[in-house]
């Protein structure tokens, strides 16, 4: 089974900053550089094109945290798309 994401959402947005997303050892970003997190925020939410996921591959998100918190917050994020059948 394979899936092809349409949309990132991160919670408190605006505390990380996106470094990449990888999808096994490809880049989803067309340049290097670093991402505002609100670009992934409810309120900004769009429609994305990554590369298909397949079964056993990584899917990461390289994210830092830039919020006032000393002790930091964890990193929560969804991924929403559609699983694709197997020709």
């Amino acid at each position: 089974m394979s899936f092809q994401a349409s949309q990132i959402i991160i919670a408190n947005a605006d505390d990380w900053v996106v470094h990449d997303i990888r999808l096994g050892n490809r880049s989803q970003f067309c340049q290097s550089g670093n991402v505002p997190g609100v670009a992934f925020s409810v309120a900004t939410a769009e429609s994305v094109r990554m590369s298909t996921l397949q079964s056993l591959m990584d899917c990461v998100i390289e994210a830092t945290y830039i919020g006032t918190r000393e002790e930091g917050v964890p990193f929560l994020c969804g991924i929403a798309g559609n699983a694709l059948r197997e020709a």
